[in-house]
Formats: C-alpha cells, structure tokens, sequence
C-alpha cells in the first residue's frame, strides 16, 4: 500500500520537464538571450512552449534535436536575432511590426 502511495505522489513529478526537442530549444535560446543581455520572462518561455506544443512541432521535432545543442544555436543565431525573436514572442508581432502589418 505504501508503495503505491509514493507512486501516485511522485507520478506528477515525473511529468515535470517532459518537454519535447522543440520546447527544449525555447529555454536553451532563454539562456543564450540572457548571456546577450536581454532578459527573457517566465511568460515568454512559456509561449514559445506552449507554440511548440503538440501537433504544433510534431513535424519539426526531428530537426529541433539536430539542432538542440548550444554550439550550434549560437552559429545560427546572433543577439540580434534573438531580440527580434523573443520581441516577437512577447508580441505576437514580427520585430519592427505594430500588429497592422505596417
């Protein structure tokens, strides 16, 4: 009986950061954005996560563990890409964009 009550306590825990590769990338560019001196709120990781939920990444997931390391999103990305990136995020409009398209 014991047993089972510590499984049913610690099965929420195991749950807990169960990202997919695409989610694991939004808090490896939070990292990297913050080294760039650009602060990246909680909110902010959580809709990128929420953006590569699902069925939203399932098609990209393969390439989001290609990609996933550190190294190699420092090669593809600059600071100023992730100023635009995370701007756009907290947004919901391309950098530059006032929401009109303008």
């Amino acid at each position: 009986m014991r047993a089972v009550l510590v499984a049913i306590l610690a099965a929420p825990l195991l749950l807990v950061g169960c990202d997919n590769s695409c989610q694991q990338v939004c808090d490896r560019m939070a990292k990297y954005a913050e080294e760039c001196d650009l602060p990246v709120s909680n909110d902010d990781i959580a809709a990128c996560k929420d953006a590569q939920a699902g069925k939203a990444s399932r098609d990209d997931r393969a390439t989001c563990r290609e990609y996933n390391s550190r190294s190699v999103i420092e090669e593809e990305w600059d600071c100023n890409d992730l100023r635009a990136y995370w701007n756009e995020q907290a947004s919901g409009t391309p950098d530059g964009e006032d929401g009109d398209g303008e």
